[in-house]
């Protein structure tokens, strides 16, 4: 996994899985395989809804140790099936809207998912999102 942050309060990471574009592509944008791995080690309970058309919304929610719900919702602005989603971004409950960008690149008998998350209000907010992303995409390598 490589990591790295920029000074204008977003981050960029990178992770290679041992799958194909396409079925990295599926765990992202079909609720039952995004419950396998949406969420940071220790929470629960993931679960998706998704709409996947430009215009179309998502919700995933998940619940965390000290049983908090933490809902993400969101429109997606652009679909390119299997390479490119790039979505808005807003806690239910938090006037902060974010945009995400994942980028599917095919490397052969592996894929390198690229996200890129921008548009946080403070640096620390910044933070949180890696660490949880981080946590997410090491989960999602460990399905295929």
């Amino acid at each position: 996994m490589t990591q790295t942050s920029t000074a204008t309060h977003s981050l960029h990471l990178k992770h290679r899985v041992t799958a194909s574009r396409d079925r990295v592509f599926q765990a992202f944008t079909n609720p039952v395989e995004l419950a396998k791995w949406w969420a940071p080690e220790g929470f629960s309970d993931a679960s998706g809804e998704i709409d996947l058309r430009v215009g179309g919304i998502y919700r995933w929610s998940m619940r965390a140790p000290d049983g908090e719900l933490y809902v993400a919702t969101g429109a997606f602005t652009e679909i390119e099936i299997p390479e490119k989603l790039v979505q808005t971004w807003q806690w239910e409950g938090d006037e902060e809207v974010t945009e995400l960008t994942l980028l599917f690149h095919d490397c052969g008998e592996t894929t390198e998912i690229e996200l890129l998350h921008k548009g946080f209000d403070d640096r620390a907010r910044a933070d949180k999102h890696e660490e949880g992303w981080t946590g997410c995409l090491q989960r999602v390598a460990g399905q295929f």
